[in-house]
């Protein structure tokens, strides 16, 4: 899959943890720069919020949560850390800030951590989807081929939709070899989301190693046609 696409995932599990998070009204600015990609006001109003002394509980570690996206989306992994720690710290049941931190960890290259943090977040919440996708890809990235296929089944139990989990589990079968397998997974990802260039490229490699010449090339060019477009 390549890092870049392993992190779009963790990038997307992102914008649906921050869809889902709970704010008071007080909190919605910071999220909603967050909502349109302006991670230096959203830094700055959440900062704002929390220096006021006016939130406490819920309210604070929301905001915090909120400017641990805005570090990741800017690159500061370390304060995102940081700042998710402290909404846990504030409300210790906190599957989204679990996961929020696990994503940060992730970016860092701390993969042990990034897998620790999404194991509490399932603990929490056990139909968290988006923990079980990316700790699969995590295990990817550890070399866990089986624990990765076995949270990937998982997801699908929960959202058989869920394209990402096809293409981690395609992922994790090229991986091990099996390319017959990691090919109909793909089949199933690219159904899902034909737009997603990085399923067409890991499926050429399958065809490429099967010895399919004329599947791979089509499948690479695919790949470069959909990564061209804007």
């Amino acid at each position: 899959m390549g890092t870049k696409a392993i992190f779009a995932m963790c990038a997307l599990a992102l914008a649906l943890m921050l869809s889902g998070a709970r704010t008071a009204t007080a909190t919605d600015w910071c999220k909603g720069y967050l909502n349109i990609r302006q991670y230096d006001m959203a830094v700055q109003s959440c900062t704002e919020a929390i220096s006021s002394g006016r939130y406490a509980g819920k309210d604070l570690a929301v905001l915090f949560f909120e400017r641990g996206a805005a570090y990741i989306y800017k690159g500061r992994y370390g304060s995102a850390v940081s700042d998710f720690s402290k909404a846990i710290a504030l409300e210790p049941s906190y599957t989204d800030a679990y996961d929020g931190r696990a994503v940060a960890y992730g970016y860092e290259g701390r993969y042990a951590l990034a897998i620790a943090d999404f194991t509490k977040a399932i603990a929490l919440n056990p139909l968290d989807v988006n923990a079980y996708d990316i700790r699969g890809v995590f295990y990817i990235d550890s070399g866990q081929y089986a624990l990765a296929i076995s949270d990937f089944n998982k997801a699908l139990a929960l959202n058989p939709q869920d394209a990402g989990a096809y293409k981690g589990r395609g992922l994790s079968h090229e991986k091990k070899g099996e390319y017959d397998l990691a090919i109909s997974d793909l089949d199933t990802a690219i159904r899902l989301s034909p737009a997603d260039p990085s399923a067409y490229r890991i499926r050429g490699l399958c065809h490429e190693k099967k010895g399919e010449k004329a599947q791979a090339l089509s499948d690479y060019m695919k790949a470069a046609e959909l990564t061209k477009k804007p």
